[in-house]
C-alpha cells in the first residue's frame, strides 16, 4: 500500500516539475522589424521577431499602458502584418514573448518578455525636422587662431548626439568622422592626442544631431540635416620660436650621422622640413650650389627623439666640416612662403 501512494505522489509531482524545467529554459525573442526607433513608411507596418514555439504579440501607443492590438500566434509563426491603420504621426512601442509548447496546456512556459521596440508612423511632423543646426564658430572663412581650433554650434532642444565631418580642402579621403554624445563645441585635439590638423591648411566642416537613446546606423531617421558648411583656413605657425637642442649653437659631434634635435613651444606643429648642408645659405640651384644639401620631411611626433632627424648611414657627414641646419613648419599647400629658422651650425670631428 505504501509503495502505491508514493508512485501516486510522483505521477502527481512530475507535470509540475516537467512545467518548472521548461519555464527556466523557455528563450526570450529578440524583436527585428521595424528596428528600435525607426519611422516605418507605412500605417499598416509589418512586425518579424525571433522564435520557434508560439507567440504572444503585444502593441501600444507610447503614451499608454493598454494595448492596441495582442495576439497570440501558431508555433514557428514569426511575421505580423496590420491591417487597421494606424495614427499617424504617432510613437508606438511593441513586445513579443514566446512559449515551446501550447499556451493552453502549458501556461508557466511563457518566457520572459522581450526589450520593447518603438517606433513612429509617417505622416506627422517629426523631430528631425525641425532639428536644425547653426554653426557659430569659427566663422565661416576666417582664419583660426590655432591650428587645434574649437568649434561651436547651436544644437535644437531634445538632441542627444552630434555627428562632425571634418574635411581638407581637396583630399576628401582625408575627412574626419565621428559621433559623440551632444554638446556645443568640439576642441580640435592637437598631438600627442591626434596628429591631424596641418598649418596653414583649409578645412571644410558641418554638423548633425539626432534624439536617439543609444547607437544607430547613418541612415537612421532619428538624424537631423546636416548643418551648412563652414570653412576655416589654420595659421602659418612662426619658425622663430624653434631652437637647437642638440647640437647646440656652434657645438662639436663625435659621429658622421648625428641626430638632430630642435624644440618647440608650439606642441600642435608635428610637420617639419629640415634642411642640413656645409653650404649656409642652403643653395640647391645647381647652376650655383657647390655641396649637397639634405632636405628632408619629418614627422617630429613619430621620430624619435621627438622633433630629430637621424642623418643616414648611407649619406655620412665629413670630418672636419662645419654645417648649418635649420627647420620650419611642413605646409604641404601653403598660401605663402613659409619662413626657416635662424641656421644653427656644428662641427663633425
Amino acid at each position: 500500500m505504501k509503495i502505491r501512494v508514493l508512485m501516486l505522489a510522483l505521477l502527481v509531482a512530475l507535470p509540475m516539475l516537467f512545467f518548472i524545467d521548461h519555464r527556466v529554459a523557455a528563450q526570450v525573442p529578440m524583436p527585428q522589424q521595424p528596428p528600435n526607433g525607426w519611422t516605418v513608411d507605412s500605417l499598416t507596418p509589418s512586425f518579424r521577431w525571433d522564435t520557434d514555439g508560439y507567440s504572444q504579440f503585444r502593441l501600444s501607443r507610447v503614451d499608454s499602458t493598454i494595448p492596441i492590438v495582442e495576439m497570440t500566434f501558431p508555433k514557428g509563426q514569426d511575421t505580423f502584418t496590420l491591417t487597421t491603420p494606424l495614427d499617424a504621426g504617432a510613437a508606438y512601442k511593441w513586445r513579443v514573448r514566446t512559449n515551446p509548447y501550447q499556451p493552453s496546456q502549458s501556461i508557466y512556459t511563457w518566457s520572459t518578455w522581450s526589450l520593447e521596440f518603438t517606433f513612429t508612423t509617417p505622416g506627422g511632423k517629426t523631430w528631425s525636422d525641425s532639428a536644425y543646426i547653426r554653426l557659430l564658430s569659427p566663422t565661416n572663412g576666417t582664419l583660426a587662431s590655432t591650428i587645434t581650433p574649437t568649434l561651436s554650434w547651436l544644437p535644437p532642444a531634445g538632441a542627444t548626439h552630434f555627428e562632425m565631418i571634418i574635411t581638407p580642402a581637396g583630399n576628401v579621403a582625408g575627412s574626419i568622422r565621428f559621433v559623440q554624445n551632444v554638446t556645443t563645441q568640439y576642441a580640435v585635439p592637437g598631438p600627442p592626442a591626434w596628429y591631424g590638423m596641418l598649418p596653414d591648411t583649409l578645412y571644410y566642416w558641418r554638423v548633425r544631431v539626432n534624439n536617439a537613446t543609444g547607437a544607430v546606423p547613418e541612415e537612421h531617421p532619428s538624424w537631423g540635416p546636416w548643418s551648412d558648411v563652414w570653412a576655416f583656413r589654420t595659421p602659418i605657425p612662426s619658425s622663430a620660436v624653434l631652437g637647437p637642442s642638440s647640437p647646440t649653437h656652434e657645438a662639436s659631434v663625435g659621429t658622421t650621422t648625428p641626430t638632430l634635435v630642435w624644440g618647440n613651444p608650439n606642441e600642435q606643429v608635428f610637420y617639419y622640413e629640415i634642411q642640413l648642408s656645409r653650404d649656409p645659405n642652403f643653395t640647391t640651384d645647381r647652376r650655383t650650389s657647390w655641396t649637397a644639401v639634405y632636405w628632408e620631411t619629418v614627422h617630429g611626433g613619430l621620430s624619435n627623439p621627438k622633433n630629430s632627424y637621424q642623418v643616414s648611414s648611407k649619406y655620412p657627414l665629413e670630418r672636419g666640416a662645419t654645417y648649418y641646419w635649420r627647420v620650419r613648419p611642413a605646409v604641404p599647400n601653403a598660401s605663402r612662403e613659409v619662413s626657416w629658422s635662424y641656421p644653427w651650425k656644428f662641427t663633425v670631428k
